[in-house]
């Protein structure tokens, strides 16, 4: 498997148990299991009581891949269970206060961080913790030990090349994938993407959609039906779009410098999401191991920039010309890449010889 490289689940059951015991839980509490695949790792969600989750994608069955990658459990706890104590790190001091991850806020709640592999918490609605904070902590966890990128974003298959899709909030990412996966594209992800050796996978979450002024979330089977493009895709390029209704039709080259920065505070998953707190306290704040996570991270982002055409996307997706000069750029880039693998081929046939 490209990302996991065959890593077997670590954890054994009588660890979980130990843990259980020691903090005077039983496990026999946790009857409603559901699964999550999160391609690098599996979250085993265990809850005391029936919980709403309409904004996970989970299984109740166990996923096929769950003897090939390392399983994370989750457990959903009533709000007086004794594995709660006093608050250990960053994030669970906030969660105390209502803060779950950046400007993610509401109702309080309680975490308990316990090791790589558990995390225990409540809250009123559990699929909002889920969503907001523990599918982004385990991702930006996971993707560094396969060393890979984590990145906020959309991306989409077209003629056998990925294409990511990346930008601010609001700036038009969902419209545009949903665009072109109704003109021959398929959905990669509209949300989590794990970028490694120029290739992006996807992370098939629930899709959350704003329509005037509220949020809603539906499955990617729902939206996109079978057009769904499950495994890693080689980057064919990548757009850095804003969306405008103005109907002016902008795409300008991006060089790497300015690429760069765009990325790092608004597609890389850490820095994003406001999660600098959270490693830190994951590396228990020493400043070596942090800086040595931070700068893996800039390494990469540089190479992923500098391996890449980048374009500026100021275009009104909703306009015929909009949508027209993104599908020519995108197969502008496709015969430019052909091209040079052509004639790198029969350079190095020539030299072979």
């Amino acid at each position: 498997h490209w990302l996991s490289n065959s890593v077997k689940n670590k954890r054994e059951e009588g660890k979980v148990l130990k843990i259980m015991s020691k903090a005077k839980m039983n496990m026999e509490q946790f009857s409603n299991v559901v699964w999550c695949n999160l391609e690098i790792v599996i979250l085993k969600i265990c809850s005391y009581k029936e919980w709403d989750a309409q904004k996970v994608l989970v299984y109740n069955e166990n996923p096929d891949k769950l003897n090939e990658i390392e399983v994370v459990n989750v457990f959903i706890c009533d709000e007086n269970n004794p594995i709660f104590g006093n608050a250990k790190s960053y994030r669970e001091s906030a969660m105390l206060k209502g803060i779950y991850l950046g400007h993610h806020f509401g109702l309080p709640g309680k975490l308990n961080c316990i090791d790589d592999y558990n995390i225990a918490f409540y809250h009123p609605d559990p699929g909002k913790i889920i969503w907001c904070y523990v599918i982004k902590y385990v991702l930006s966890i996971f993707a560094y030990k396969q060393h890979a990128l984590h990145f906020k974003g959309g991306a989409v298959e077209y003629k056998k090349r990925g294409f990511l899709f990346l930008g601010r909030g609001g700036s038009g990412k969902t419209e545009m994938i949903n665009a072109l996966c109704r003109n021959g594209a398929k959905f990669i992800t509209n949300t989590h993407m794990l970028v490694k050796d120029n290739y992006v996978q996807g992370i098939k979450s629930n899709i959350r959609i704003r329509r005037q002024g509220k949020e809603f979330y539906t499955s990617i089977k729902e939206l996109h039906s079978d057009n769904v493009y499950g495994d890693k895709a080689l980057i064919g390029g990548i757009f850095w779009i804003n969306y405008n209704k103005m109907g002016d039709n902008v795409i300008k080259k991006l060089n790497s410098q300015l690429a760069i920065p765009n990325i790092q505070y608004f597609t890389e998953a850490v820095i994003n999401w406001e999660m600098k707190e959270d490693i830190a306290d994951y590396y228990h704040s020493d400043p070596f191991r942090f800086a040595e996570y931070i700068n893996f991270k800039n390494r990469m982002i540089k190479k992923v920039c500098e391996e890449n055409e980048i374009y500026y996307l100021n275009v009104d997706i909703f306009s015929n010309e909009g949508f027209c000069k993104t599908i020519n750029k995108m197969n502008e880039i496709i015969s430019g890449k052909n091209r040079k693998n052509t004639l790198d081929h029969q350079q190095s046939g020539w030299l072979s010889q």
